[in-house]
């Protein structure tokens, strides 16, 4: 087989096994009326090594997929954001005619760090275990040998990083996504994750107003007995949202360090800032161990003093101080969202969710984002 003809994948590196073929270069050109039935050949035979050096150069010489471009059975649409090393792009599915999310690995990425590929598909096994609404779904991984990429739910709106870098949310928009999120984050508890990025740029808001939770390539598996194969030594999450103790003892947290992360991603839904707004990530980490946790009615003053006293414990330094468990927040965030109802109820229940869905329009006139 040519290298410039090559799309071929070797799983068994990744603990999957067999070979998914698909013989389709990232290319301008759609896939023919009749896909053949080599596309969806498995096979367990390893690439060839006289073709090492040859893959090598088509490795070096891929970029990045253009929008018209097909990978495997999916047609690029539309590039939706691009991180330090992942970028996300909308495709349709050639055989199922539906719209999914393609994260693809970046290529320099993989050749300077090739452990990410790993990583990656670890982020697809660990979400694939959650099936919740509050959770966007991964529908598939592939490994290539000089990519990953994984085929995600795609969620037709923006995230709440984005939506906040305009204004603050009004606070029942904060305290809807904050129930949502914890619904998320207690199912993924359910099988046992801890998802260890908790940020507004980890949650979509769809275009109905529901938020989603992404990004589970930071997370851990929660320890039991002797089982220590899912700790490690690495710190883990992003300093303006980490819990001291993600800081000081990377493996010995538990889920309420995702309670502290989401208590500071509220704090920042309402004020317009993070918690510990600082230039250097060592003050920020600094702050996160030893400062108490701001009152968010200082920068918001319609803030309720009950959420901002649930914020502050969500944020205590240290984790017994925290509400235990995502039921116990859910419920205080309920009756908090009642009572905001009952002050300022809306003339249509319906449009409950209106006001995001206008500013995701706002702000997205004629387009969609997920990132």
């Amino acid at each position: 087989m040519k290298p410039d003809a090559l799309w071929s994948s070797r799983l068994s590196e990744v603990n999957l096994y067999g070979c998914f073929v698909a013989d389709r270069r990232l290319a301008a050109t759609p896939l023919p009326p009749e896909v053949p039935d080599a596309m969806f050949a498995i096979t367990s035979a390893p690439l060839q090594a006289s073709n090492t050096v040859e893959i090598a150069a088509f490795a070096r010489r891929m970029m990045l997929p253009n929008v018209g471009d097909v990978i495997d059975k999916y047609r690029i649409e539309e590039h939706l954001g691009r991180g330090g090393f992942a970028a996300v792009y909308r495709a349709t599915h050639l055989l199922m005619h539906a719209p999914v999310a393609l994260k693809l690995l970046l290529p320099d990425v993989v050749q300077r760090h090739p452990h990410l590929a790993e990583r990656m598909c670890d982020e697809a096994r660990f979400t694939a275990l959650v099936n919740h609404p509050n959770v966007v779904r991964v529908y598939d991984v592939t490994h290539y040998e000089h990519t990953t990429y994984i085929i995600m739910e795609y969620i037709k709106g923006a995230s709440l990083a984005h939506l906040i870098s305009h204004s603050p949310l009004r606070v029942e928009e904060a305290v809807r996504i904050g129930i949502d999120i914890c619904s998320g984050l207690r199912a993924a508890l359910e099988c046992g994750l801890f998802h260890c990025d908790i940020k507004p740029a980890n949650i979509l808001i769809a275009e109905d107003g529901h938020a989603k939770l992404v990004d589970f390539g930071q997370a851990r598996r929660e320890i039991t007995g002797a089982d220590t194969s899912s700790s490690s030594t690495d710190i883990v999450g992003t300093p303006a949202y980490m819990a001291p103790e993600q800081i000081e003892d990377p493996t010995g947290f538990d889920h309420r360090a995702d309670i502290y992360a989401l208590g500071a991603t509220l704090y920042h839904a309402l004020t317009g800032q993070t918690p510990f707004p600082h230039a250097q990530p060592l003050q920020i980490i600094y702050n996160h161990i030893h400062t108490p946790a701001p009152d968010p009615c200082v920068l918001a003053p319609n803030c309720p003093a009950d959420l901002s006293d649930l914020i502050k414990r969500m944020m205590a330094k240290s984790p017994a101080d925290r509400p235990g468990n995502y039921t116990e927040i859910n419920q205080e965030l309920t009756v908090i969202l009642g009572e905001i109802d009952v002050e300022s109820p809306d003339p249509d229940p319906a449009d409950r969710t209106g006001r995001v869905m206008g500013r995701l329009r706002r702000l997205f006139v004629g387009g969609s984002s997920q990132t």
